[in-house]
């Protein structure tokens, strides 16, 4: 046998090879069972054969040691230089078969510059046009089919996005972030605590009751039994704990009686056993809520940062701050948290659908928007508000961020005109940090416009209901204001109550009145 043919049929083994490697990575076939089913259309063995036959003839055909060139995405359309020549001398009107006419033109001198410009056109017209024709229809071509298939991909992301939101929203019901625990605590020492304020719970009890507990057991943690899974505490460093734990539940009711007993005020005192109090470690509870849920409150928490950063700049105490985070609104400052009837907001976060995509209007105050135009303490941001966004949106990172930039820059520097590579030590972060984390990236990719406006409306009875005066309700959530308890004009008898607010046209240098 001969080299070329020896080498054939390596190439025929290992196509042979690589149709049954494919065969094995997908489910198996009726083909391959010992009873055949009438239901196998015949049509696919036919194609079968004819895939497994046309590898075997393109090995046939295609030597080992020819091998073809991808082919690209564009085919050009190459002209070879005679050929060039004639398209040219075609323009002019010479006939490109005689070849006494061919040699005549080429042989032409061109005096004058009118004529060397004309040939310049004609070489344009015959060659370079055509060639650009022909790419321009099959970039078309191209984006047509592209564009088929960036609509097809762009509805699968938004299918797998709501998919994941649901997802968040039934993972983070079942969820409580518990605060405030002292770092050197581990976490088997925080099990006392855990379970003991689920002790004290008759509702939870009674859960664990008519389900695993047993009264003769003789455990000692057993009301963890009413969590699906054990208190997850992250690490914080060396023999060092995160201050926050998560409490996974089983059941929504129990989750609901845990945050109603224990959730807002100033949190159930630290104990690390029976005897052990932690001095000036309260625990506070706190519902968890999607992570994207956390992402759309992002300008809202930007906005309190500048109002407690303008109150450390100044030297003042910053005063207290109501937020009805159900219609995403920051209230003024005022002295006391107490019922104000003459409140104003500060801010509020709205979004909304325009042309298919969701943007996100920030209406803010003419006095925050004034401290938020303010200039920060340092940092190189433009103004408070770009720089509280890049503290708050990537925290540490971003100072870390800044800090190897500064370091590099120099580095770089030092070894301008030196045969050295740059001089650098270890980083404090792990070099694969820059893939997972650029500074450059978008945390929050929704288009969002800031509005200066002379007054924000806010939800009268929201702020009822946040400020604890359910007695100063107008009794529809619905009805926003600007100042004081909006005028609710009561259903006649047998109407037809509305299904949502009246459309109404904000007024001029106000806030949207929902």
């Amino acid at each position: 046998m001969s080299g070329r043919d020896s080498g054939l049929g390596a190439e025929l083994s290992q196509a042979y090879r690589h149709v049954v490697r494919l065969k094995t990575r997908g489910p198996p076939s009726t083909l391959a069972s010992t009873v055949q089913s009438h239901a196998t259309p015949p049509s696919d063995h036919v194609m079968e054969t004819a895939e497994r036959d046309a590898i075997v003839e393109e090995g046939v055909r295609d030597p080992p040691t020819e091998r073809r060139t991808p082919s690209s995405l564009f085919q050009p359309m190459p002209i070879e230089t005679d050929i060039a020549y004639q398209m040219t001398a075609a323009q002019r009107g010479v006939d490109i078969n005689d070849v006494g006419a061919m040699q005549a033109y080429m042989a032409t001198p061109l005096p004058t510059r009118n004529e060397v410009l004309q040939t310049i056109r004609d070489y344009h017209l015959g060659v370079l046009r055509p060639e650009i024709f022909n790419l321009i229809t099959q970039v078309e071509n191209v984006i047509g089919k592209l564009d088929d298939k960036i609509l097809k991909t762009q509805e699968s992301l938004q299918w797998l996005a709501s998919d994941n939101r649901q997802q968040q929203k039934k993972e983070s019901a079942m969820l409580v972030v518990t605060s405030g625990w002292d770092k050197t605590l581990a976490p088997a020492d925080r099990l006392f605590q855990i379970n003991w304020m689920l002790e004290q719970l008759e509702h939870i009890k009674q859960f664990i009751h008519q389900r695993v507990y047993n009264a003769s057991d003789s455990c000692r943690l057993w009301c963890l039994s009413a969590l699906a899974v054990e208190p997850s505490t992250p690490p914080a460093g060396p023999h060092a704990w995160s201050t926050v734990t998560m409490l996974q539940f089983k059941d929504f009711s129990c989750r609901k009686a845990f945050v109603d007993a224990y959730g807002g005020g100033a949190g159930c005192p630290l104990y690390k056993d029976a005897k052990t109090p932690v001095k000036q470690h309260h625990i506070r509870v706190t519902a968890a809520s999607p992570q994207f849920q956390r992402k759309l409150e992002l300008p809202l928490r930007v906005a309190l940062t500048v109002i407690n950063r303008s109150s450390e700049v100044q030297g003042t105490t910053p005063e207290p701050i109501v937020i009805l985070w159900r219609t995403l609104t920051v209230m003024k400052p005022a002295a006391t948290k107490e019922f104000n009837p003459q409140a104003h907001a500060w801010a509020r976060m709205t979004y909304y659908e325009q042309s298919g995509e969701l943007r996100g209007l920030l209406e803010v105050d003419a006095e925050l928007f004034d401290l938020m135009s303010a200039k920060p303490p340092h940092g190189d941001e433009e103004n408070l508000w770009a720089h509280c966004w890049n503290q708050l949106t990537f925290g540490v990172q971003h100072e870390l961020d800044v800090t190897e930039k500064q370091v590099f820059t120099q580095a770089a520097l030092g070894a301008k005109g030196s045969s050295k590579g740059i001089s650098l030590g270890k980083s404090q972060r792990h070099w694969s940090a820059p893939f997972i984390y650029n500074s450059a990236m978008n945390p929050f990719p929704i288009p969002m416009t800031i509005s200066k406006v002379d007054a924000v409306s806010y939800c009268w009875d929201e702020y009822c209901d946040k400020v604890a005066a359910p007695q100063h309700k107008v009794g529809n959530y619905q009805a926003g204001t600007f100042e004081g308890a909006p005028v609710v004009t009561p259903p006649a008898a047998g109407a037809n109550l509305p299904q949502g607010p009246a459309p109404s046209e904000p007024g001029p240098g106000k806030g949207r009145g929902k």
